[in-house]
């Protein structure tokens, strides 16, 4: 499956970005995408793959056939059909989410090697650029979980073929995943609050994208940044200074205050 997922990651990735629209969006990722390239000993690649196999999830179609026969019995809800287990499916999120979490691992360390050795400031770009993406993707699973609260409820319509038909008869969803859904929004919650917090201390009082030029050049000669993180920067710089308050500015205006 990691091998799949590796072969699969530059569709997956070019998925994810012709799905965004928001530009601050869109030049964190080109520039992450970039850095990633440039630079082999970060762990932005790990990053990045958190990130694309988070967000545009891998599921079997009607394609794979998994060896099953076509049925054919007029009697069957399933007659001129491959029936694909539905379980199959989450077998291949729970794998998924094994790999997700082998990277976790990968970028926690570097981080924490980073954030609290004596090269926080020259590490800064890579720091931002992991911190950016991995709460891009909290924030990604955060709305997904409350979708399908949405679905739980009924409030947001549900296609047959979910496996929410296995419920029993006369039982609501919501009543099975309440626990476990607030649970996992409390620990993204924190998740995203601790990243913050460990870019502050990256920080050490400074504001990124509000200083002038004469401190901008003298954090940038600090920071050893190559000319096209730089010219990244002078677009965001401008971004942020543009933008009335949004839900993605305030979360970058809270990692730079």
């Amino acid at each position: 499956m990691s091998n799949f997922l590796d072969q699969c990651q530059d569709a997956l990735h070019k998925t994810v970005t012709e799905s965004t629209t928001d530009e601050m969006r869109l030049l964190t990722l080109a520039e992450a995408k970039r850095y990633a390239n440039s630079h082999s000993t970060t762990t932005m690649q790990s990053v990045l793959k958190i990130r694309d196999f988070a967000v545009k999830r891998v599921a079997l179609n009607n394609v794979e056939t998994l060896g099953i026969p076509v049925i054919n019995d007029k009697h069957s809800r399933h007659h001129n059909t491959r029936p694909i287990p539905r379980f199959v499916n989450i077998q291949v999120e729970i794998m998924i989410n094994n790999i997700i979490d082998h990277y976790r691992k990968i970028v926690i360390r570097r981080l924490k090697s980073l954030i609290f050795g004596t090269k926080a400031i020259k590490a800064w770009i890579e720091i931002y650029l992991s911190i950016f993406l991995l709460l891009d993707t909290l924030e990604f699973a955060y709305q997904w979980q409350l979708k399908y609260v949405g679905w739980a409820k009924g409030t947001v319509s549900v296609h047959s073929s979910t496996v929410f038909e296995c419920l029993p008869i006369g039982q609501s969803l919501y009543n099975y995943i309440d626990y476990v859904t607030n649970y996992m929004l409390d620990e993204w919650q924190q998740s995203a609050e601790i990243l913050i917090s460990h870019f502050r201390c990256v920080l050490r009082g400074q504001s990124p994208f509000s200083q002038d030029s004469d401190e901008s050049a003298d954090n940038i000669a600090q920071m050893d940044l190559d000319p096209e993180s730089i010219l990244y920067l002078d677009k965001m710089k401008a971004l942020v200074a543009s933008r009335s308050e949004s839900p993605l500015h305030e979360t970058v205006h809270s990692m730079i205050s």
